[in-house]
């Protein structure tokens, strides 16, 4: 009986102390909540519940509201997290500087692109003997200033920003010592150098092939916030320097997920015969809902990307894409970065240049045939009756 009511006893203290730990680690996972986990549960992007704290005006109410519950729920909490990022930037300006380490944080670029970005930039940066630390961003403010916190507060020597959706005066706030900071951007007043992945000359690119192949009622899907301005901005370029009109209607922004593109796109009441897409991701889940509504790619309807990672050449149909030239970006970039760091206040970087895509032709694009082409009989659904 005692060995029982002694077990009984063990047991009655570990029930009894479970109920605190189990307080303690539910306060812990509150405290720890990050953007990423509050975007989750509502279903949106991390861009999108930045917008909401942000004050964007932008979200719908419906979407805000989603938001807000979500970070209630798990107790998230904007302004306790943003004095935490306070509390990182002031300690990070007592670090001392790391000779030969080198930090890149990307923004624009998808998780497929930045794999490759990231394997071509690590091997290169070994062999010049630099210790390389990359993170992507994903065009999350917040998430881009909790890297560039990290990076100085390990005393990174160079950091580098690619396509940076980080205001100057956020930049401002950090000490940086001895470290160099490096901003590339396709943008003249948001870089230092005249260098940069040129992503409106890559839609400006794809427009003119499409018109080459006698598109002229093409759509564009340029993916959320920022990173899709300069896709808007070629894609009008592209249809002035041919002179020709584009429907506002069929610029299907702020909006992710391609197969949802697709789906707005094909409740539209006007021809489109194209499509131009952000990322290779949107592509294939574009082509897949195409195909669901009927269509036929590309005897239809053409598909081109704008990234050109290696998905493009598992697609079915192969992708015909303007391809980033990744492995150029990353050498170029660090060679730079070495070269700033040797020359000091010393460096002109009047020389440098800005990087253009190269168009890469695989079967996901055909020339355009007039509807008096079609047999009626095997037309989708969707397309009857706008002969």
């Amino acid at each position: 009986m005692k060995k029982s009511n002694g077990v009984h006893e063990i047991k009655q203290t570990k029930s009894g102390d479970r109920e605190p730990v189990r307080q303690q680690r539910d306060k812990e996972r509150k405290s720890m909540t990050t953007i990423t986990d509050v975007s989750a549960m509502a279903n949106v992007s991390k861009a999108t519940v930045s917008r909401v704290f942000s004050g964007n005006a932008k979200v719908k109410e419906e979407t805000r509201q989603a938001v807000l519950k979500a970070a209630r729920t798990l107790g998230y909490n904007p302004e306790q997290t943003n004095a935490l990022l306070s509390e990182r930037v002031s300690a990070a300006s007592t670090t001392m500087t790391k000779q030969g380490t080198l930090g890149i944080i990307v923004s624009q670029m998808s998780s497929s692109s930045f794999g490759q970005f990231y394997n071509t930039a690590q091997q290169y940066a070994h062999s010049q003997g630099l210790q390389l630390q990359l993170f992507n961003s994903c065009n999350n403010t917040f998430q881009e200033k909790s890297y560039l916190a990290m990076l100085v507060g390990s005393g990174c020597e160079t950091i580098v920003l690619i396509e940076p959706s980080l205001k100057t005066s956020d930049i401002e706030e950090f000490s940086l010592n001895n470290s160099n900071l490096v901003t590339f951007s396709a943008k003249e007043k948001l870089s230092q150098f005249s260098f940069g992945y040129d992503h409106a000359g890559a839609c400006t690119s794809a427009c003119n092939f499409l018109m080459a192949h006698k598109h002229s009622d093409i759509a564009l899907i340029p993916g959320t916030g920022s990173k899709a301005i300069p896709y808007i901005e070629g894609f009008k370029h592209g249809h002035e320097r041919r002179s020709l009109p584009f429907n506002a209607q069929l610029i299907i922004d702020n909006i992710e997920d391609g197969a949802a593109a697709a789906t707005e796109l094909c409740s539209f009441l006007g021809d489109f015969s194209a499509v131009i897409t952000a990322t290779d991701q949107m592509a294939a889940e574009v082509m897949a809902t195409l195909r669901q509504f009927g269509y036929e790619i590309p005897k239809d309807i053409s598909v081109i990307s704008l990234e050109g990672s290696e998905l493009a050449q598992y697609t079915f149909p192969r992708l015909t894409a303007v391809e980033m030239p990744l492995s150029s970006m990353a050498e170029e970039m660090i060679d730079i970065c070495i070269e700033q760091t040797k020359s000091g206040n010393d460096w002109n970087p009047a020389e440098l240049k800005r990087l253009t895509g190269k168009l890469v032709v695989r079967e996901s694009v055909a020339k355009f045939r007039p509807s008096s082409d079609w047999d009626i009989d095997t037309l989708p659904k969707t397309l009857h009756g706008k002969n």
